[in-house]
């Protein structure tokens, strides 16, 4: 009687680190532009300086995302969720912390357009909670 009650408490320890485990998810990287969310959501797909945000981020400005209505909107990354062919890209807002890390890469880095990075974070529906983010050279 003893053994099934320990086996049964093993079990059921195991099960819960289990279930505590999946609801943390696991961090994935992402690959896609930079851009501000004013202009990564705008309604008409056009970003302020007239970037077709839907098919061609990477024709995005860094002084349009640093702009201050469009930097004080905070960033995220337009994936391209189409085909190579049919590109369909789809807005991510950042977090507070891949809002910090893409100011700094946009200050630093040295394209005036087109900032293509890898972001590794976790999403959850319409946002990125971002571990880091690199930008691609």
């Amino acid at each position: 009687m003893k053994k099934v009650l320990l086996l049964l408490v093993v079990l059921l320890a195991i099960v819960a680190l289990g279930a505590l485990a999946c609801s943390k998810g696991t961090a994935e990287m992402y690959k896609g532009y930079l851009s501000d969310v004013a202009c990564g959501t705008s309604a008409s797909g056009k970003a302020g300086d007239g970037t077709d945000m839907k098919t061609e981020p990477e024709k995005h400005t860094v002084a349009c995302m640093l702009a201050a209505p469009c930097a004080a909107s905070g960033y995220g990354l337009l994936i391209n969720e189409g085909t190579a062919s049919a590109k369909q890209y789809v807005f991510y807002k950042f977090d507070k912390k891949g809002n910090d890390l893409a100011a700094t890469i946009l200050k630093e880095t040295k394209k005036t357009t087109g900032i293509s990075v890898e972001v590794t974070g976790m999403k959850e529906k319409d946002m990125i909670k971002v571990t880091s983010i690199k930008e691609v050279k």
